[in-house]
């Protein structure tokens, strides 16, 4: 018999299901939903998809299981899984600004000390990563911006 939703999610999550997530940048609401749903849990599409991208595993596989047709979904083709903060941040590409993602990181500690406030260590590559990408599109983040960004992930 083939194991359900939650059994493969939380398989592919290990011991950390919600530093995992963070890690392949899915949402925290998404593991307490797995979680909490219990064995009949069955996610919506956006959220199979999200699932596909962030893992290589076509939506086939997270549907059933096993590779196939699924219920109309596209396969995403196999790729590593992004385990790293880099890889978090460019989704597979491979190509990241380090002088970008320094700022990002030293962006966050300066916020953390000018506010007396820590980030949840779970949550602070997710926090960097999408701070890095805010910066990546912004022509002039400047100070501002940047602890807007912060107040709201934070």
């Amino acid at each position: 018999m083939p194991e359900n939703f939650r059994e493969r999610f939380l398989k592919e999550a290990g011991e950390r299901p919600y530093a995992w997530a963070a890690t392949m940048g899915l949402p925290k609401d998404l593991v307490t939903a797995v979680i909490r749903g219990g064995e009949d849990y069955q996610p919506i599409r956006r959220t199979l998809t999200k699932l596909a991208e962030a893992t290589g595993k076509s939506v086939a596989w997270w549907q059933t299981g096993e590779e196939g047709e699924s219920s109309g979904l596209p396969a995403k083709a196999a790729q590593p899984p992004a385990k790293s903060l880099a890889g978090t941040i460019a989704g597979g590409t491979g190509q990241v600004n380090v002088l970008q993602l320094e700022l990002a990181i030293k962006a966050v500690d300066k916020w953390e000390q000018t506010r007396d406030a820590k980030i949840d260590p779970e949550r602070r590559p997710a926090v960097i990563a999408v701070l890095y990408e805010f910066l990546s599109k912004s022509e002039n983040a400047g100070d501002a911006a940047i602890d807007v960004v912060l107040r709201a992930l934070g």
